[in-house]
């Protein structure tokens, strides 16, 4: 019904936007629209206002009892079933054992959600007894000071659009792993981890290969990063986007 709707209104408009290649395509299979008529203007980032600070990257630190020689997973998004937090936190599980025992590992999730979803996941960590590992920051304002703090940024999702947050994360230099889901491959490209979704074995891999980097290899991939998300995902390449389809029309 829904493709139907589309096709019966696409007259309405002289183009339709998506957020990603992946959404386009999948788009254009369930409305069968003319390829012509759907075309991807990629989400942007403020690459000013998300970059890394090192100041910023201490105060956070210190203000939530981490020490520099903890070892931080930030994970940022609404605590909801495609955001799939439950195969990270498995992932997580499987990791112990696996990273240096005098680095103590600890995983931060921002976000809000209903609280049956907060509940299991709740549940989850005492079943899995991961109570010293995780904390759930609830709404968090500070997102750059956030990534900065961060070592490793974990995306978990079954499912993203685009994944405005990875680009986020690869804006403040951050090694990215994440779930190869939506438009998400399309941003990480190759500077960063990829995974398949719903596979806690392969997130956890992932994150093993991520957190085992030399401090000069993830500053080389954080950089790697950052640069492509200015060339190819700012707020400025995406605004040239949006004039260029306005020219055309």
């Amino acid at each position: 019904m829904e493709g139907v709707l589309y096709r019966l209104t696409d007259g309405l408009s002289d183009i339709t936007t998506t957020i990603s290649k992946k959404t386009t395509a999948a788009f254009l299979e369930r409305t069968r629209l003319r390829p012509d008529r759907v075309i991807t203007v990629y989400n942007g980032v403020d690459i000013e206002k998300f970059q890394f600070s090192e100041n910023a990257r201490q105060q956070w630190r210190v203000g939530n009892g981490v020490a520099n020689s903890d070892t931080v997973l930030v994970a940022i998004g609404r605590l909801s079933p495609e955001k799939d937090f439950p195969n990270l936190l498995h992932a997580l599980k499987l990791l112990e054992g696996k990273v240096p025992e005098d680095h103590r590992l600890v995983l931060f999730i921002a976000g809000t959600g209903s609280d049956q979803v907060r509940q299991h996941l709740d549940e989850l960590v005492e079943g899995l007894y991961l109570q010293s590992k995780v904390i759930f920051l609830g709404v968090h304002h500070d997102i750059p000071a956030l990534l900065s703090a961060a070592d490793v940024f974990a995306l978990s999702s079954s499912w993203e659009g685009f994944g405005l947050v990875v680009a986020e994360a690869m804006a403040c230099e951050r090694v990215v792993v994440a779930t190869d889901c939506g438009g998400v491959r399309e941003v990480v490209g190759e500077a960063g981890f990829l995974c398949p979704p719903r596979n806690a074995e392969a997130l956890a891999l992932s994150l093993q290969t991520a957190l085992a980097l030399s401090p000069q290899a993830r500053l080389a991939l954080g950089q790697q990063a950052r640069s492509r998300v200015a060339e190819q995902y700012s707020l400025d390449s995406a605004a040239e986007k949006w004039l260029d389809l306005y020219r055309a029309l």
